[in-house]
């Protein structure tokens, strides 16, 4: 009878085991980072006001970027200048540059981003243009002439703008989804394109995309902002509609994922992929704009559910979220003002915004860090 007893107990542990793994295995097909973190806000005690940048008046900006002395504000196509570099330490415009046209100096549209480099001691700018190429824009030079000073072309042959020259022998490649042929609906997942020398290595947070056949929600679920560390050394991605945060270790091709607690999955989602009702309720602007400095990553939110934002119910303040490289959140602050894009300063502990009216604005976060 005891025999019985422990045999029975022993197919039941089995069975609990095997449900268990199951479980965890159907968890990870869909996101499966080598480290996951996750994290809970809290209360939230700082809220802060900006102060206007009072030097220029920019036309419309389309994104900022901040690197050593100098914050680059990019203004649409229809602007004169493109590129307006605002000095920190001045308080002032210091150059406007980049004209649209086809000349070497000059640039196809106006990107939404760039990233910085190094070179002989000068400071690059690195600019998508086109979808096949990046112009390296000679920054320091740039400033002192007054004028874009294109030093030479990065050829990628991509359909993408999201592509990191590391330096000459490396580089990586952001990849969004792609099909075989869109009618059969199947569709696979983001991925990271890193190329060393002659070696091509490829990166996944994703071993499979959801099963679903309206590419719309798909490429919602999985659409992101994305920006490199200043050393080269993270590439950081914030998912638009999903609380999670992606970082790629470039050197080691390593995988961190940070994850929001209790927040929908991308499981959840697929469960619920014909309930427009829990998709509207569900899902929220979670990474509206982001900034990587040399150790901080910066996510600004606003925390929309999508039936909030289609009926204009709710405009609530900017958050800020504060994590360092290794996935670890430190903090949080909101913002009175209603910006859509932030870089920030680790070097004069400045936070820079684009009010929705086109104002730049500055934080001090010298209290704060």
């Amino acid at each position: 009878m005891q025999l019985l007893y422990y045999k029975r107990t022993y197919y039941v542990l089995i069975l609990v085991l095997c449900v268990q793994f199951f479980v965890s295995c159907n968890t990870k097909s869909r996101y499966n980072p080598d480290v996951l973190k996750e994290y809970e806000v809290g209360h939230i005690d700082d809220t802060i006001s900006g102060t206007p940048l009072v030097t220029h008046l920019f036309i419309e900006p389309m994104g900022i970027e901040v690197m050593d002395d100098y914050l680059v504000v990019i203004e649409n196509s229809k602007s004169d200048r493109i590129f307006s570099v605002y000095g920190i330490k001045e308080d002032s415009i210091l150059a406007r540059f980049g004209q649209i046209g086809n000349a070497k100096n000059e640039f196809s549209w106006a990107p939404t981003t760039c990233y910085f480099g190094r070179e002989n001691g000068d400071l690059m700018m690195i600019v998508p243009d086109l979808q096949l190429t990046a112009k390296v824009v000679n920054l320091s030079k740039s400033i002192r002439e007054n004028n874009s000073i294109v030093s030479r072309l990065l050829k990628h042959g991509l359909m993408t703008e999201r592509y990191y020259w590391i330096s000459d022998d490396n580089s990586v490649t952001s990849q969004f989804i792609t099909s075989d042929d869109p009618r059969d609906h199947v569709y696979f997942p983001p991925k990271f394109i890193l190329k060393e020398k002659n070696e091509t290595r490829e990166v996944s947070f994703y071993p499979s995309t959801i099963s679903c056949p309206n590419y719309d929600i798909v490429s919602l679920l999985y659409n992101s902002e994305m920006r490199i560390s200043p050393q080269k050394d993270k590439i950081v991605e914030g998912l638009l509609y999903m609380n999670m945060i992606n970082i790629l270790d470039v050197e080691k091709s390593a995988t961190i994922g940070v994850i929001e607690k209790q927040t929908f999955s991308l499981e959840d989602a697929e469960k619920h992929q014909n309930d427009i009702q829990w998709l509207n309720e569900h899902i929220n602007i979670c990474t509206r704009s982001l900034s990587v400095s040399e150790n901080y990553i910066m996510v600004l939110q606003d925390r929309r559910k999508m039936v909030e934002i289609v009926t204009e119910e709710v405009n609530a303040n900017r958050l800020v979220l504060i994590f360092n490289h290794e996935g670890d959140y430190l903090k949080s602050f909101c913002i009175k003002d209603k910006v859509d894009n932030i870089a920030f300063s680790e070097r004069y502990k400045m936070l820079f915004g684009i009010r929705q009216d086109g104002t730049v604005l500055k934080y001090d976060l010298s209290q704060l860090l």
